[in-house]
């Protein structure tokens, strides 16, 4: 899967969790630019995302903001953790 594929299915994520139908999800974005993105939503986010994917984060990864500063690393990790 390429990262445009995780991009479109992260985007249809995004809009079931935040419930914003027009969300699309884009590499530069933050938590900062999504109306309804509080810690409680990142959670929910994170797992939505584990359920979508078939995969598992680590609660280092979740809550690391040196390693997940935008949605774009968000994509590169769910593409890492998809090849290996």
């Amino acid at each position: 899967m390429d990262s445009e594929d995780i991009r479109q299915r992260l985007s249809t994520v995004f809009q079931q969790v935040f419930q914003q139908p027009d969300l699309e999800a884009r590499r530069d974005m933050t938590a900062a630019d999504v109306e309804n993105w509080t810690s409680l939503t990142h959670m929910e986010m994170f797992h939505a995302v584990e359920q979508a994917f078939g995969i598992k984060f680590k609660l280092q990864e979740i809550n690391n903001p040196r390693k997940m500063r935008n949605v774009g690393d968000l994509i590169d990790l769910i593409q890492l953790k998809l090849t290996s």
